[in-house]
């Protein structure tokens, strides 16, 4: 049965810091944010078909909690059929996961939200079910040993029985985060810094497959004039991410995943992210805001509006005028 609070709570962000008059259609509707309490399913002998969660007993799908895409009814039953299948039996899991949890942002601000949220419904018995290739992923078994959690790597191949199953909804609408649950992860995940914090970090994705800066050279000397360091998280475990953030006052990058570290940075510290002209994706934003950092942006002409592909070029003037409103903001602290 579910166990569901339909109160609304409103996530009400802090404005970016250096705010044009002209870009605010880019943040109009990131402003503030109903965030509903939702259901939590304790379901008794469900099936894992392929990527979703389907109840025999009720005779449903839960694709709500298993997708953001729309999920149609011919793809509904040809995995029914995986039920006539041998199946794999778990006496005990908890369901995290979505088709975009694989990747670091959803994975650290959309699938382990949804972990914490039950862990005062789960005993130490119950194991996070997660797709084989999910191993693949360093990250992924790095922070749930940091958090003390056993996973369980089922093959998608095959039907998967699991007893008890516990299956939180999705804590936050698409892009945003949930405050409170984000912030109990940053503490959980928190390290103590030996330093009071003082790097400050330029995050480089020329390393990256997709989305680069092409004067990066001119980015990163006008940078390292203020005294940021160069990083490539790709080369660092969870571990050696957090303990470097830990240590941080201001943050540098352009709209990817490595900006998800500003969850590991301690309240205060700055963050600008270099974005795309007239781009509105402002998970980065709303992070930044619900993790009490003050937000700072860069708009900058792209070879495509497409952010997912698209190189840009960094006007090295209007960052040097970023970097210098961040640095006095800082000295009024």
């Amino acid at each position: 049965r579910p166990n569901c609070r339909n109160r609304l709570s409103k996530s009400c962000r802090q404005r970016p810091r250096n705010l044009q008059e002209t870009d605010l259609h880019l943040f109009k509707d990131a402003f503030a944010i109903e965030i509903k309490k939702r259901a939590v399913w304790r379901l008794t002998g469900a099936r894992i078909l392929k990527y979703t969660v389907f109840s025999l007993r009720r005779r449903k799908f839960f694709t709500s909690f298993t997708h953001i895409l729309p999920f149609s009814r011919i793809a509904r039953l040809k995995l029914l059929f995986r039920l006539l299948t041998p199946a794999q039996t778990l006496d005990k899991g908890i369901w995290i996961t979505d088709e975009w949890s694989a990747e670091y942002y959803h994975w650290l601000n959309d699938a382990l939200p949804r972990l914490i949220s039950v862990t005062h419904l789960a005993g130490k018995d119950f194991r996070v079910v997660l797709p084989a290739f999910y191993r693949e992923r360093p990250y992924i078994p790095q922070t749930l040993a940091l958090l003390g959690i056993e996973p369980y790597f089922y093959n998608p191949g095959k039907q998967l029985k699991v007893k008890t199953l516990l299956l939180p909804a999705h804590t936050s609408p698409l892009g945003n985060s949930n405050p409170d649950l984000t912030n109990r992860l940053r503490r959980l995940l928190a390290v103590k810094s030996e330093a009071a914090p003082h790097r400050k970090i330029y995050i480089s994705r020329q390393k990256a497959k997709v989305r680069k800066v092409v004067n990066e050279a001119a980015v990163i000397a006008c940078l390292e004039g203020h005294g940021y360091e160069v990083h490539f998280f790709e080369d660092y475990t969870v571990a050696q991410q957090i303990a470097l953030l830990s240590q941080a006052v201001a943050v540098i990058g352009l709209h990817g995943a490595g900006l998800t570290n500003m969850l590991f940075m301690p309240p205060g510290g700055q963050v600008l992210e270099l974005r795309n002209e007239e781009d509105r994706n402002n998970c980065y934003f709303a992070l930044a805001s619900d993790l009490g950092h003050p937000y700072y942006y860069l708009t900058n002409k792209g070879n495509t509006a497409d952010t997912y592909n698209v190189e840009i070029e960094v006007d090295i003037a209007k960052l040097q005028e970023a970097v210098a409103q961040m640095e006095r903001a800082g000295a009024e602290i």
